[in-house]
């Protein structure tokens, strides 16, 4: 153990970062292009390197759920709620900061199905609830090399379709286009 963080040396390892409270208790981790592993802690999204143990604070105050890393690990969605409402954004892990002009308003559930393409679930608002918001299950894809989102034509869980559709593609499938008969 090397300043609360565990780390074994025979091809595996175990990131535990130190608990100073209740509310810093590590939530969903995500593994960047360079091995780095991605957290949100009480105190921001944290970035810890398990080769050395040496961790950072990436963006402070952000605190993320469901992130999904990018096929080269050069991106992060992640969904972060402000104002009650919740917003797609990404992290950059070449430059550690989020991108510039992406940000998608009321999005949950993203899921990485190719490179640069996401698939998320729309949410919408409710009234008289404990939760001001919930996922539907209207999936929507969006590219983000062109910036072009499309509601696809199928509805359900985000992720469990585009893991589906991600097992088909390497079981087969000729390219990511050859789905688009789902739309």
């Amino acid at each position: 153990m090397l300043g609360g963080r565990r780390v074994r040396r025979h091809g595996s390892y175990v990131f535990s970062p130190p608990v100073t409270d209740v509310h810093d208790v590590p939530a969903e981790a995500a593994r960047g292009r360079d091995g780095r592993l991605y957290h949100s802690t009480a105190q921001g999204v944290t970035s810890a390197d398990p080769r050395t143990c040496a961790t950072r604070l990436v963006l402070p105050s952000v605190h993320w759920s469901t992130p999904t890393v990018s096929p080269d690990g050069g991106f992060i969605a992640f969904v972060t709620v402000a104002g009650e409402v919740p917003r797609l954004q990404l992290l950059d892990t070449r430059s550690g900061g989020v991108v510039a002009g992406f940000e998608r308003q009321m999005a949950m559930n993203p899921q990485y199905v190719t490179a640069t393409s996401l698939w998320l679930n729309e949410a919408e608002a409710l009234s008289q609830s404990m939760t001001p918001y919930q996922a539907t299950d209207r999936v929507v894809s969006y590219d983000q090399a062109r910036g072009v989102e499309t509601r696809m034509g199928f509805t359900g869980s985000a992720i469990a379709l585009a893991l589906v559709a991600t097992g088909i593609m390497r079981a087969g499938a000729r390219s990511f286009s050859a789905m688009s008969a789902w739309r």
